[in-house]
């Protein structure tokens, strides 16, 4: 088996008050190759560093029981970690032959690995297929260069990353059922998910022929008619997105974005190239949402020394650069106190606080 040097800087968060179990989104940025850990309900962000991965370009995470698997594009790895965040195992694309690897996602209790290319022994165009323990256990073909799968509760669907992208209905046993599209009319289809409603939700990377534009989609799940949508904003083409605990969606492109469905309007939420997202719940830790610490802090931007103000006592703060490089931390067990920020490099960092109750992150500028 080839090795492969593998380093993971892995930042902890705080232990939050709780009640049951703890659910977060995470979401890759592939232009930093760190996760993101944000709150489920309104999708702030609780941690910009939960993960630092391998340089590579990770593209597809989901829950696996008790793990977070996540599929790198380029390098063919599948990385697993614990729910912490901490490292636990990889799968060697090389050794369980992946290659340009997409989503992935339990399907009728397997891992499902959408693959579209042909290298490292590969099937091209095919979903791999997986225990939850990560033994190979064989390959189904399928659609031309497959983005995502996702279970529907009798098949599963895939998208196809084509000018005109169907969405194809694959059976548990390998057997295609058909396509949800009688006449595909959108192009480049990317994460899929079911949200509150119970109907499809996907993304699209590219404006299709029919006059469909890229944006976020709302389909019927049994006849794939559409509808609502809604135009995305952005430079680039959509990848990702997610349903929040409030009903507003994050979805991302050369960004992170959040779509009100009830008025459409986009609002910028953190720059940089975002990918797939996937909600992750903790049961072992019989914990709700992290309980926010209520903080100010001021001057933003500042030059030399920003003053923090909480409603509680804060035990520990952490400045992360947008890499998710820790480039300072404290213990100052106060309420109010001042950082000295004068030694540090222009530009965005992110301010995350911590009490014996919760924990929240607050972005910067340093000038």
């Amino acid at each position: 088996m080839k090795l492969k040097s593998i380093f993971f800087s892995v930042f902890a968060i705080a232990a939050a008050q709780t009640v049951s179990a703890q659910t977060s989104i995470l979401v890759l940025n592939s232009s930093t190759d760190v996760v993101y850990k944000l709150n489920a309900t309104d999708g702030t962000i609780i941690d910009p560093a939960f993960i630092t991965l391998p340089s590579g370009t990770p593209k597809g995470i989901t829950q696996v029981d008790d793990k977070i698997w996540i599929a790198d594009q380029v390098n063919d790895d599948i990385y697993i970690y614990n729910l912490d965040g901490t490292p636990h195992s990889t799968l060697d694309g090389t050794v369980v032959n992946l290659d340009n690897i997409r989503g992935l996602n339990v399907v009728n209790n397997e891992v499902w690995v959408t693959n579209a290319g042909g290298g490292n022994g590969a099937t091209a165009n095919s979903i791999r297929r997986f225990t939850k323990a990560g033994v190979p256990i064989g390959t189904y073909p399928t659609v031309s260069s497959p983005f995502d799968v996702l279970d529907n509760g009798t098949a599963a669907f895939v998208s196809s990353f084509t000018a005109s992208g169907g969405i194809e209905i694959l059976g548990y046993d390998g057997v295609v059922q058909g396509n949800l599209f009688a006449t595909p009319t959108l192009a480049n289809v990317e994460q899929m998910i079911f949200n509150a409603a119970n109907n499809l939700v996907v993304v699209t990377f590219s404006n299709h022929s029919s006059g469909n534009n890229r944006g976020i989609y709302e389909l019927s799940p049994t006849t794939g008619a559409i509808l609502n949508y809604w135009p995305s904003t952005g430079t680039s083409g959509n990848s990702g997105v997610v349903q929040l605990g409030n009903g507003n969606y994050l979805y991302s492109n050369n960004a992170m974005h959040l779509l009100d469905p009830v008025t459409g309007t986009s609002t910028l939420i953190e720059s940089g190239t975002f990918q797939y997202f996937t909600k992750i719940t903790d049961n072992s830790m019989s914990t709700a949402e992290t309980i926010k610490v209520d903080f100010e802090m001021y001057p933003n931007p500042v030059t030399e020394t920003l003053f923090v103000k909480a409603t509680e006592k804060i035990t520990e703060f952490r400045i992360f650069s947008p890499e998710g490089r820790l480039v300072l931390t404290q213990q100052p067990r106060s309420e109010r106190f001042s950082v000295d920020v004068a030694d540090l490099a222009s530009g965005v960092y992110y301010l995350q606080m911590s009490s014996d109750k919760g924990m929240s992150t607050k972005k910067f500028l340093k000038k």
